[in-house]
């Protein structure tokens, strides 16, 4: 009988160390890097891309019944995924630190006024026609008079005013940032997130105070890529918990207490780190235990397509609205899950297998030179 269990006990046993491995990978730490590109970061922001068109799917706060789970959805995405995606567009841009000449830093600020302005202003005004002949189905229509404020970043593709703000952040970051100065930026761009609320500028959808307030983690970002091989050392399972825990509580207090004003911009700092604190941490978890797997090497590729995905997703969404809720009536789950789905594989799959194809489309609708790679990632 004991002769018969021995191979049953033989092949259970490299099961169970590969387990006790996976799970103790989760508690003991050290710094894994892959090479130069640091493969968490694409874990971070592949799980941010099924986030934002969440969050761009659920309806406006004024239609959301206060204390739904909607409602805490909207304020937890909402409180905290703009920070994360300023922080790590600041994160990959560290070669910017290195750009001392006159010569290379022109020819930075060339590649992201290619990658970054390029769609902004081909999306903006392939856009206005639309807002126009599809004004009866949806809230936005376009006011001719107000086109000069697509130089200001109010977008017809509202989403897109992330790539203007972000190119004036970047643009600042290649023309005074060096490795020996940028932790003289950190303090500073804080103190301008701290006094960011009481700047009254705002241009319909872009609020000048909510760009100042993403100042700051953009240069944060920035200046912790030049700790990227000791970053992900930082990751305890403890300080995770802490984190889920303030962030749980400053949900509740932004919900309840300071849902506007001062301390709702002072509040959000915090659930701000608590937020990354866990999506770094959550991709540092998935990129030890389980790298290998089908679903992680795919959210990896999404991660890589972030930026094409950002700009795509939303046409996609435009014209989904109007099917799915316009025109057949049905409800805002559906085309959450439509959307979700659809903006996140549908802007993949058009992107790496028509856009990127054709040359005079990757240029316009990307921003991607159609010489060579492009060497900028902002996101």
């Amino acid at each position: 009988m004991r002769m018969h269990t021995m191979p049953w006990l033989m092949q259970v046993i490299p099961t169970v160390t590969g387990l006790r491995a996976s799970v103790s990978q989760i508690f003991w730490r050290g710094s894994v890097m892959s090479g130069k590109r640091v493969e968490q970061i694409d874990i971070i922001k592949g799980i941010c891309m099924f986030v934002v068109v969440l969050g761009h799917s659920l309806p406006d706060s004024t239609q959301i019944i206060k204390g739904s789970a909607v409602f805490y959805l909207a304020k937890a995405i909402h409180s905290s995924i703009l920070p994360l995606f300023f922080l790590i567009s600041g994160f990959v841009a560290t070669k910017c630190l290195d750009e001392v000449s006159i010569d290379d830093k022109i020819s930075s600020i060339k590649k992201r006024s290619l990658r970054m302005l390029v769609p902004y202003f081909v999306w903006g005004a392939l856009f206005i026609p639309l807002r126009i002949i599809f004004a009866g189905y949806t809230r936005f229509t376009y006011d001719f008079s107000e086109i000069y404020s697509l130089f200001l970043g109010n977008n017809p593709c509202g989403q897109l005013w992330f790539l203007y703000v972000l190119f004036l952040f970047s643009t600042i970051a290649v023309l005074f940032a060096t490795r020996k100065n940028i932790k003289f930026f950190v303090p500073i761009s804080l103190m301008v997130a701290l006094v960011s609320y009481f700047v009254p500028l705002k241009y319909n959808g872009i609020s000048w105070s909510n760009s100042l307030f993403l100042f700051f983690f953009y240069f944060l970002g920035l200046f912790l890529s030049t700790y990227k091989e000791k970053i992900f050392s930082c990751m305890k399972l403890w300080m995770f918990i802490v984190s889920l825990a303030i962030f749980v509580f400053m949900l509740w207090v932004i919900s309840w207490v300071f849902y506007d004003g001062y301390g709702y911009s002072l509040c959000r700092i915090v659930i701000s780190f608590a937020g990354i604190y866990m999506a770094f941490y959550i991709a540092d978890a998935l990129y030890r235990c389980f790298n290998e797997a089908k679903l992680v090497s795919f959210i990896k590729e999404i991660g890589r397509y972030s930026m094409d995905i950002y700009i795509l997703h939303s046409p996609i969404g435009v014209v989904l609205r109007i099917l799915l809720i316009s025109i057949l009536g049905l409800g805002r789950a559906w085309f959450s899950l439509v959307y979700v789905i659809l903006g996140v594989f549908g802007s993949y799959l058009i992107s790496r297998f028509i856009i990127r194809k054709i040359p005079v489309l990757k240029l316009l609708l990307l921003g991607m030179s159609t010489e060579k790679k492009a060497s900028v990632s902002e996101k």
